[in-house]
C-alpha cells in the first residue's frame, strides 16, 4: 500500500523540481475499500522509448540520451540526490582480451523510467506497471 504513496510522492517532488522539458502524465492516487491504487495515464509510447533507467529491476540500464541526463542531473542536483552506481558491467576488450569493469552512474533510483515522447521532444518520468 505505501509503495503507491511513494511514487506519488518522488512525481510530485521531481515535478517541484521545475525542470524544464520534464513532464510527468496525470496520475492518481485511489483507496477504495482497503486498496490503494496507482492510476495513470496511458502515453504514447514505442518499445525503444525508455531511455533513463531500468524496467527490469537493475538488469538492464537504459542512459543513452545526453540531453536527458543532463535534465535528470539537474533536477536531482535539486532535490539533493547524489549520483551513485547503480550497476557494474564486466566486459572483455577485444582489442586486448582484457576484462573491463565499466560502472554505471544514475542520478536517481535504478527502477525509475524516464521515456521521450518524439512528437514534442519532452521526457516523461514515471514508473510503467504491467
Amino acid at each position: 500500500m505505501k509503495a503507491s504513496g511513494h511514487d506519488l510522492k518522488g512525481a510530485i517532488h521531481y515535478f517541484n523540481s521545475k525542470t524544464q522539458k520534464l513532464c510527468f502524465p496525470l496520475m492518481a492516487l485511489i483507496d477504495y475499500k482497503g486498496f490503494r491504487m496507482t492510476c495513470q495515464a496511458l502515453l504514447p509510447l514505442s518499445d525503444h522509448s525508455l531511455c533513463y533507467g531500468s524496467e527490469d529491476a537493475g538488469k538492464t540500464v537504459h542512459k543513452s540520451n545526453p540531453e536527458l541526463n543532463e535534465t535528470i542531473t539537474q533536477a536531482s542536483q535539486f532535490l539533493n540526490v547524489a549520483r551513485h552506481v547503480v550497476k557494474v558491467v564486466r566486459d572483455v576488450n577485444p582489442t586486448t582480451n582484457e576484462e573491463e569493469v565499466k560502472p554505471i552512474f544514475l542520478d536517481t533510483a535504478v527502477d525509475i523510467e524516464v521515456f521521450i515522447f518524439i512528437f514534442f521532444h519532452v521526457f516523461f518520468i514515471f514508473k510503467k506497471y504491467k
